[in-house]
């Protein structure tokens, strides 16, 4: 794949990976990244019946398909990924993403591809989990799940409205409606809504 115009850290997750079913996915992956957020790996798979590529972020697991009739997302905070699981078939494997009572299964994922994803995904939860065993005794990337305790119970608070108050900044705007959303505060749709419609008094 011609990685060329391709942001820096996105052009070296996509290379040598298989692409089929997830080049458009990379073009236009910038596009659903919060500011300062990195991508680390990625894998292209099938989730809920459509073909898309599933990234492993700094912050993040993501499922993504941007098709020129669909597109949509799905996302896991690494804070609150509470197992993540390889399933290997003979050339392809499946992926399983917990984060408490939510699951995503992503099949279909090249096996080279995906091993290396479950592999970084799982030391990225321990990390943010304070769990990460330095030793050698880490479990296979075949092994049982790896379990983190689950958040405490989650209780949502009301969001403040997004409106801006004229002469306000955007970016703070647009800063604290990312992080809104990325603590569940906020539905996609909402994010999605009131990011429109600060970018539209622009």
């Amino acid at each position: 794949m011609d990685t060329s115009g391709l942001r820096g850290d996105i052009a070296a997750a996509a290379k040598g990976i298989a692409t089929l079913g997830g080049k458009r996915e990379i073009h236009e992956l910038v596009t659903y990244l919060y500011e300062h957020e990195l991508v680390e790996l990625m894998a292209t798979g099938t989730y809920s019946g459509s073909q898309g590529l599933v990234v492993l972020t700094n912050e993040r697991l993501l499922f993504l398909v941007h098709g020129r009739s669909k597109q949509t997302h799905e996302e896991f905070p690494l804070p609150r990924v509470t197992a993540v699981e390889w399933r290997p078939g003979m050339l392809s494997g499946e992926i399983t993403v917990a984060a408490g009572e939510a699951r995503a299964e992503i099949k279909g994922v090249l096996k080279a591809d995906g091993v290396k994803l479950v592999e970084a995904a799982r030391s990225a939860v321990g990390a943010y989990a304070g769990m990460l065993s330095t030793d050698s005794a880490t479990p296979p990337v075949y092994a049982a799940p790896f379990v983190v305790p689950p958040p405490p119970p989650y209780a949502p608070q009301a969001v403040p409205a997004a409106q801006a108050a004229p002469g306000a900044d955007p970016r703070a705007t647009l800063q604290s409606l990312r992080d809104w959303h990325a603590e569940g505060l906020i539905t996609d749709e909402e994010y999605a809504a009131k990011r429109a419609e600060v970018l539209a008094r622009l």
